[in-house]
């Protein structure tokens, strides 16, 4: 399964649908979104773009993104989940944390309990193995130069960057 990630677009409307039509221009099946998303409008944009591609999206909340973001609704496609996700995707238990909780982090990493582990905070692009756990940050959209994300193919564990 192809899966398409991307962090810290901190309510950059134009630059996050440009980055989510790079990954959906991939073919990816599913999105996920390690934080700092920076306002309900850019969730709103990005789930209905993952909507009308019926590709699933998975997001968690960062350090910036306000009380507003913590009850958005969730549609049959979008899933936001509160600082930490933990779910099962093609087989492959997953982890997502935006980052700005290290020990939280850590602990997730150390633990051996995932197959992968999205973060990201950093705004820097990094991947790593810890274990069993393979740590991937796919960079971000806003503040970064170059801004960046990533595709990871499940069934290969071959990771690929682009940049938007």
């Amino acid at each position: 399964m192809k899966v398409g990630i991307l962090s810290d677009t901190h309510g950059a409307i134009g630059r996050g649908l440009r980055a989510l039509e790079m990954l959906l221009q991939q073919n990816v099946e599913a999105v996920l979104h390690c934080g700092d998303i920076g306002s309900s409008e850019m969730l709103d944009e990005l789930a209905t773009l993952c909507e009308a591609h019926c590709v699933p999206f998975h997001c968690v909340l960062g350090n910036v993104d306000g009380p507003e973001l913590r009850h958005y609704r969730a549609t049959p496609t979008a899933t936001t989940w509160g600082e930490q996700a933990d779910f099962e995707l093609d087989g492959k238990r997953i982890c997502i944390m935006h980052g700005h909780d290290r020990i939280g982090l850590s602990h997730a990493i150390a633990g051996g309990q995932f197959d992968y582990v999205f973060t990201g905070h950093t705004h820097q692009a990094a991947e790593h193995r810890e274990g069993r756990t393979r740590v991937i940050n796919p960079g971000a959209v806003y503040r970064a130069h170059p801004p960046s994300v990533a595709v990871l193919d499940t069934a290969t564990d071959r990771l690929e960057y682009f940049y938007p």
